[in-house]
């Protein structure tokens, strides 16, 4: 996913969120927030980690997973971010997986080694 694509994903959220009265990281605390009490089957209320995907299409955010350790997390998004080709034929429409604290702070990726 290049940079400028992220930053495009992030402006529709950072919109969405101005329309909303509220800062970004706070629009997606609320996300957070709300997918947890609405008991979503996909979210256990008790674990430490959220997996949640951005939708390159709409820009609309859902929940993929929740985990009690990082490192299950980001497991996930790995794999679903390996499969994503498969469901999209664009890289500018296609899903990105992010991971979250149930705070709904945002947990950047490890970067790869250079090798």
């Amino acid at each position: 996913m290049s940079t400028q694509e992220n930053i495009r994903r992030l402006s529709k959220i950072s919109s969405r969120a101005e329309s909303e009265g509220v800062g970004g990281a706070e629009y997606v605390r609320r996300i957070i927030r709300k997918t947890v009490l609405a008991g979503n089957p996909f979210v256990n209320p008790g674990d430490d980690f959220i997996v949640l995907g951005v939708d390159g299409f709409d820009g609309s955010i859902f929940p993929c997973g929740s985990f009690n350790t990082l490192e299950d997390a980001e497991l996930l998004v790995r794999t679903k971010t390996g499969e994503e080709h498969l469901f999209s034929d664009s890289e500018d429409i296609s899903t990105t997986f992010h991971v979250f604290s149930k705070d709904g702070f945002h947990i950047p990726p490890e970067e790869p080694p250079n090798i």
